[in-house]
């Protein structure tokens, strides 16, 4: 702007754009493939081209498998994953309660898939019944003393 005797205006189009740091895949995956840092890879996209629920670079997401195919360069997504299974269904696990200072172990059989922190049924090997219990870990099922059934 000029404050001169005759004032005068320019203006300037502007275009704003702000890179974002995303993970994309590297290399294409298929769907059930286990993601590993050889698959990803951090690239700046702008922002405004984004879906909502892309993954930043730092997201924690190594060890989850792909929910379908991913193709190469694609911005990956949350929904793009699911958390690996851990125990198989038929799998032999163990089955750990605790209530107080008394902590029981006990051979089971994993009725169901599970991921980790997901509640599945298991049946005890000692006693034959069929118990609810939340998955730990590979062979590890914890149970509440109200799962019993």
């Amino acid at each position: 702007r000029c404050s001169t005797p005759n004032p005068w205006a320019l203006f300037v189009p502007v275009h704003i754009e702000l890179l974002v740091p995303v993970l994309t895949a590297s290399k294409p995956l298929r769907r059930g493939q286990r993601l590993g840092a050889e698959n990803l890879l951090v690239k700046k996209k702008s922002s405004t081209s984004l879906p909502s629920n892309y993954l930043r670079a730092g997201d924690v997401i190594i060890g989850q498998v792909a929910a379908r195919d991913i193709g190469i360069g694609s911005v990956l997504t949350q929904s793009m994953f699911k958390p690996e299974k851990l125990v198989k269904r038929g799998q032999r696990v163990m089955l750990s309660m605790k209530s107080g200072a008394i902590a029981v172990r006990v051979s089971g059989i994993a009725m169901a898939d599970g991921a980790r922190g997901e509640r599945i049924k298991v049946k005890n090997l000692s006693s034959e019944r069929i118990v609810d219990g939340t998955v730990s870990d590979a062979n590890l099922i914890l149970v509440g003393s109200s799962s019993i059934r």
